[in-house]
């Protein structure tokens, strides 16, 4: 997964379906990724990414105001996100 990751092309702004969020993903840290080459800003939209599916994933578990929380929260996410220019 890791490998399909690091190979993606980014968009600018944040399109929903990029990825699909595996538990795999749970690891991924800037330090590992930094050790591979990568760029910093990549790395920032990268970990941005991997947290918006991540919220994402558990909103069917998640009580009404919980859902409220997490979709605030990923509405956040998304702004910094399209904030970071590659």
């Amino acid at each position: 997964m890791l490998q399909k990751l690091l190979n993606i092309e980014l968009p600018q702004n944040y399109q929903n379906g990029i990825i699909e969020y595996q538990e795999s993903l749970d690891g991924l840290n800037s330090f590992d990724l930094a050790r591979k080459g990568i760029d910093k800003k990549r790395i920032k939209k990268l970990l941005k990414l991997c947290e918006i599916e991540r919220i994402k994933s558990f909103l069917p578990e998640f009580n009404e105001e919980e859902k409220a929380y997490a979709i605030k929260r990923i509405n956040e996410e998304i702004e910094e996100y399209n904030s970071i220019v590659l």
